[in-house]
């Protein structure tokens, strides 16, 4: 990866810590949850997973009488030790792909069932990473049920300028879903957005770069610092660790308004000048810019929603709760107003 910084630290409006470590509950069904983890830096972790909530003071170990069984203990400060009863303890390997995120299924469980997790990395100074500071839980579907409550959102723009504002909405959000025992939430497109702030604007940046003939891996870093400062305020983490959340992106995790513009109007967000010699390349920077906004959207939306057809590049998709069917359509993913036909929702096969 070429060093094309994107911008400089001290002026991003990032009034809140970036995601390092994090979770978010994904896809769930009666018998089934999809996790997504992040960690901070690359290495070998510990994923724990019980019926009850697991106490955490104490330094923490995991011994294997084989490569599919493991013990979980805890080592208190007066020298004693207990075996914690587990569910399932899964090894984790991050590395730096995927921007060091994980998708865990956790399969075989109960219906209607809490069960508590947290993550650890016992080769370290401080091996607990999460679900000692909060306890950490999912909780499957029933298997059946005639009544549910759920919650939807969108438009995820917390800054004007380099203040966080409307913070009391994220926190009245989770009460409402705590109140009324949500089964789940929908993010309903723009999770965050890559122009939505002036002093952080991943367009104006390129237009910034572009002659230094920035690659998709530079793009990609961009797009992965984004949604690290969007996805690190707070309350925003504590709503998407509490309830299954399946999301689907828009135009603002792209660009605004994309798959809507002719190809002299896409260059024109590149080259304000529409300087026709240089017309194919930055028609060529546009694309590669989807493409590394595509990736990034896999990894940090799309990984823990149900699985679809990556030959296709499929983002629609379908899930159950009780007595209801759902299905989230992709508006963004195939969209292009230059075809001739099929504009908004053909896939890569050419069909509708």
């Amino acid at each position: 990866m070429s060093d094309i910084n994107f911008y400089h630290p001290e002026e991003r409006p990032w009034p809140n810590p970036r995601l390092d470590y994090a979770s978010i509950i994904g896809h769930t069904t009666a018998d089934s949850v999809r996790l997504w983890l992040r960690a901070d830096r690359p290495g070998d972790y510990w994923l724990v997973v019980a019926s009850n909530p697991i106490p955490t003071h104490g330094t923490p170990e995991i011994t294997a009488s084989d490569e599919q069984s493991y013990t979980f203990l805890l080592s208190t400060d007066a020298g004693e030790t207990q075996e914690i009863p587990t569910e399932r303890i899964y090894p984790l390997e991050f590395d730096s792909g995927y921007d060091i995120t994980k998708v865990v299924d956790l399969e075989g469980l109960q219906p209607d069932s809490r069960y508590y997790y947290c993550l650890l990395q016992t080769n370290s100074e401080n091996p607990w990473i999460l679900g000692h500071e909060d306890k950490l839980s999912v909780q499957t579907f029933p298997e059946h049920t005639n009544e549910f409550n759920f919650g939807l959102y969108s438009c995820h723009m917390p800054y004007d300028g380099r203040k966080l504002v409307n913070m009391e909405m994220w926190d009245l959000f989770y009460q409402e879903l705590s109140d009324v025992q949500a089964r789940f939430i929908i993010g309903a497109g723009d999770q965050m957005y890559v122009d939505g702030n002036l002093q952080l604007n991943v367009w104006s940046w390129l237009r910034q770069v572009k002659d230094q003939m920035p690659n998709r891996y530079d793009m990609i870093y961009w797009y992965r610092d984004l949604f690290r400062g969007y996805w690190g305020v707070l309350p925003v983490r504590r709503v998407l660790r509490s309830f299954p959340c399946y999301m689907i992106w828009d135009d603002h995790e792209i660009m605004d308004g994309w798959g809507s513009f002719t190809e002299k109007e896409l260059v024109a967000q590149v080259d304000a000048t529409l300087n026709e010699e240089e017309r194919e390349y930055h028609l060529a920077l546009t694309q590669e810019m989807f493409q590394a906004a595509k990736q990034v959207y896999y990894e940090y939306e799309h990984s823990h929603n149900p699985p679809t057809d990556d030959t296709i590049e499929q983002f629609d998709y379908e899930f159950n709760c009780g007595c209801s069917a759902f299905y989230v359509l992709d508006m963004r993913g195939h969209r292009d107003f230059n075809r001739d036909s099929l504009r908004i929702l053909e896939n890569s096969s050419g069909n509708a």
